[in-house]
């Protein structure tokens, strides 16, 4: 029979995926935990056993956002070994539409918000960039081939993509026009490519 202490992580993805549901439903302000404990059919004290505050539990939801994107894009990567077929499939996913609709902006922004005031969370977004940084970084430098390209040199290139992609993001949520998006995508994946290729200042 398993411990109880077997079952907390089983518990905190529950609680996360519910927190996660409540907040796109009804905003920040409006996720109490007892809404959060009333969805998952449970007293609030069960919530509070894993998680004291509702920063904590936004702490926590950066952490859920961030593997609902890497289960969902990184195992694909795994059947590509060519590098450019990688980086290809790389820019077709995060310059894709199905990146933003993977996780709900409204609720992306809302943890977001949080950041600005406390500094776990904004550890937590970071340690998210990093991660994604990091992937690209390495992608990068093995389109390069030729074993010239400095690190220094690829964590720059994968920095002009990334802020590419925060402006893709930003205006993907301006104006809600798919095909508008599905096209400038394609341009900005091209984009990207060429900052790939060329050699940023």
């Amino acid at each position: 029979m398993a411990r109880p202490a077997d079952k907390a992580p089983f518990r905190k993805l529950e609680i996360m995926e519910s927190f996660y549901e409540v907040l796109v439903e009804e905003g920040l302000q409006e996720a109490s935990m007892a809404k959060i404990a009333k969805r998952m059919g449970v007293r609030p004290s069960l919530l509070i056993h894993y998680y004291s505050t509702k920063e904590e539990m936004v702490d926590g939801l950066v952490g859920f956002i961030t593997q609902r994107y890497e289960k969902t894009f990184f195992p694909k990567l795994d059947e590509v070994h060519d590098p450019a077929e990688r980086l290809d499939l790389i820019l077709d996913m995060i310059f894709g539409l199905e990146w933003f609709r993977l996780v709900d902006n409204s609720a992306f922004y809302a943890c977001y918000y949080l950041s600005f005031r406390n500094e776990k969370v904004k550890h937590h977004f970071q340690e998210m960039y990093l991660r994604l940084r990091e992937m690209l970084v390495e992608e990068i430098r093995q389109y390069d081939g030729s074993g010239t390209l400095s690190g220094e040199d690829a964590e720059r290139r994968a920095d002009l993509v990334l802020i590419v992609l925060g402006g893709f993001n930003y205006q993907k949520n301006i104006f809600d026009d798919d095909l508008r998006f599905e096209d400038l995508g394609r341009r900005l994946k091209g984009l990207a490519l060429s900052l790939i290729q060329g050699t940023p200042a």
